[in-house]
């Protein structure tokens, strides 16, 4: 079987992702994270900020763009929540994702995606009583709620070239 036929078999390739949990605990208050309101089929769901991974870029290269372009905030990656899939409803695409632990360092910008409609700091209950984009956003903060964390060192995140 050829490349085109196995392709035309399996459907699509899979996405590679990356998505954030950023936490900040404020005193005497409860954990907030900071997420993102967008539109998914005309309607309004929250999500992590999260995006795709591009050509020459390392998967912790990719969530800090990622946060800064979706939410005007410099963070930094500490840790790897976890590896998580997803196929979406209409089982033609299916994502890989990395999601990772980061630490907000400052707000450097108002100018967010246009595909965002706001980024917002929730609490947990919060979170869960919105519509999410997808179940990975209750999955990965269920995960970080339950202390799971994996150190970045368990990803090669340095570019091999032949």
């Amino acid at each position: 079987m050829n490349k085109t036929e196995t392709n035309k078999t399996r459907g699509a390739l899979p996405r590679l992702t990356v998505a954030a949990i950023i936490p900040q605990t404020a005193t005497n208050q409860n954990t907030q994270f900071l997420m993102v309101k967008e539109k998914k089929q005309g309607q309004l769901v929250l999500n992590q900020p999260a995006g795709h991974v591009e050509n020459f870029e390392s998967l912790t290269q990719a969530i800090e763009r990622e946060v800064r372009e979706e939410t005007g905030w410099k963070v930094k990656a500490e840790y790897l929540l976890g590896l998580y899939s997803f196929t979406a409803e209409n089982g033609t695409e299916t994502y890989h994702r990395a999601c990772f632990i980061c630490s907000p360092i400052a707000q450097v910008s108002d100018d967010i995606d246009k595909e965002i409609s706001e980024a917002v700091w929730l609490t947990k209950e919060q979170i869960l009583n919105q519509n999410r984009r997808s179940p990975l956003v209750e999955k990965c903060l269920e995960d970080y709620l339950a202390g799971t964390i994996y150190p970045l060192s368990l990803i090669c995140d340095k570019h091999l070239l032949t």
